[in-house]
């Protein structure tokens, strides 16, 4: 494929087969994920970029070359760059970022490239256990540490899952393939540099129980980019359990109550930031209030509560988890930071009859925060007459 002429496009993205420009390119977002491909950029031109995303595979780099080498094609990165498994040559960066490769390869002339600690990186194969500290699960072997450079593109037989603190100098996650990748830190993390998210990539904590044991709790010492998704929804409080009418069935401090007033039982919205739903759809009043609100509106890092069971078990009604950023740089979401509590399910039409999870918590602090993504902790919905979280 060849683009002739000045070109301007808010997002520009590769697909199979090799690609020519033989002009200037402005885009919101560059990004190229097929292993394999040739890029060639006219010498001379100006490449002005927003987002400059370039994933090829360990074993099948994705090729950046100048129309007319060894005359550069220059190349301006304004926001964030993530680049990893490249062979670039002839690139003048020095209008933008300084552009910081993966496990690539330079094969010169390259400015305001950073190759210094390409080869550095450790990779996540998963071939031995879900634990984020086994030797056997990194290729090369060896548990991170905190000066290690720390890449998770793939799952592999088992997702990662942090259960004691770890520190490392830089953290991405996501990259090659399609299926989801994730990353479990269900223990403190400490990134002393970056950490990336790319779109097929979520960082996570594992659900919780009827206690609070697991919440995202990272703190990053330069920038975070989210273009996946930091997401903790329905991993609060477990569901509501019990077909008990006139009790609270709910977990967590503002667990939801079950009603008591004729026939079967229904289930009032769990409580966290605010006051869950007052169930009102029982024959008559007195109806069962929602869960009660607690937490902290400046510093918040509890769980979501889960609704009140309705008659039929299973329920389905967790709250939301939570996440607590301290982020010394920027952070630039452009996708999902959410710990949404969980809508009332159930297995038949009196399943429903369960309350809606409460939201949990998200506590970030940065330098500045930009991007056009979604930070939310919203509670669970409920049929009406039925309570919400």
């Amino acid at each position: 494929l060849v683009f002739v002429g000045a070109g301007a496009a808010p997002t520009f993205a590769t697909g199979a087969g090799n690609l020519s420009f033989s002009n200037n390119l402005t885009a919101g977002e560059f990004r190229c994920t097929t292993p394999g491909v040739m890029i060639q950029f006219e010498a001379g031109s100006e490449y002005s970029i927003t987002n400059f995303q370039v994933h090829g595979a360990s074993n099948s780099l994705i090729v950046l070359r100048s129309s007319a080498s060894p005359a550069p094609w220059r190349l301006n990165v304004s926001r964030w760059a993530s680049v990893a498994h490249v062979d670039a040559q002839d690139s003048d960066a020095s209008g933008g970022l300084t552009i910081v490769p993966v496990l690539s390869q330079n094969s010169g002339n390259n400015t305001n490239w950073d190759f210094g600690a390409s080869g550095s990186w450790i990779t996540w194969t998963g071939g031995a256990s879900s634990s984020f500290t086994n030797p056997a699960n990194w290729y090369p072997a060896g548990a991170p540490g905190p000066g290690s450079l720390v890449l998770i593109e793939t799952n592999g037989a088992y997702a990662p899952v942090i259960t004691t603190a770890v520190t490392v100098a830089q953290l991405l996650i996501g990259g090659i393939g399609t299926g989801l990748v994730t990353l479990a830190a269900n223990q403190p993390l400490t990134v002393s540099g970056d950490l990336t998210i790319l779109t097929n990539a979520a960082l996570t904590h594992s659900a919780n129980g009827t206690v609070a044991t697991n919440r995202v709790q990272a703190t990053v010492g330069g920038n975070v980019v989210v273009r996946g998704a930091i997401n903790a929804d329905y991993k609060g409080y477990a569901a509501a359990s019990g077909v008990f009418t006139g009790t609270r069935t709910g977990y967590g401090p503002g667990g939801g109550w079950t009603s008591s007033n004729g026939g079967p039982g229904r289930g009032s919205g769990g409580g966290h930031g605010g006051v869950g739903g007052e169930c009102t759809d029982d024959p008559s009043p007195p109806y069962k209030a929602g869960g009660g609100a607690y937490g902290s509106v400046t510093s918040p890092i509890t769980l979501g509560s889960s609704g009140g069971a309705g008659h039929y078990d299973p329920q389905s009604n967790q709250g939301g988890g939570a996440v607590q950023l301290t982020i010394a740089g920027d952070l630039v979401n452009d996708g999902f930071i959410t710990c949404n509590g969980r809508n009332r399910a159930g297995v038949d039409s009196e399943g429903i009859w369960a309350g809606g999870g409460a939201g949990g918590s998200i506590y970030v602090t940065c330098n500045q925060l930009s991007g056009g993504g979604w930070i939310r902790a919203n509670g669970g919905a409920a049929d009406t007459g039925y309570a919400g979280g």
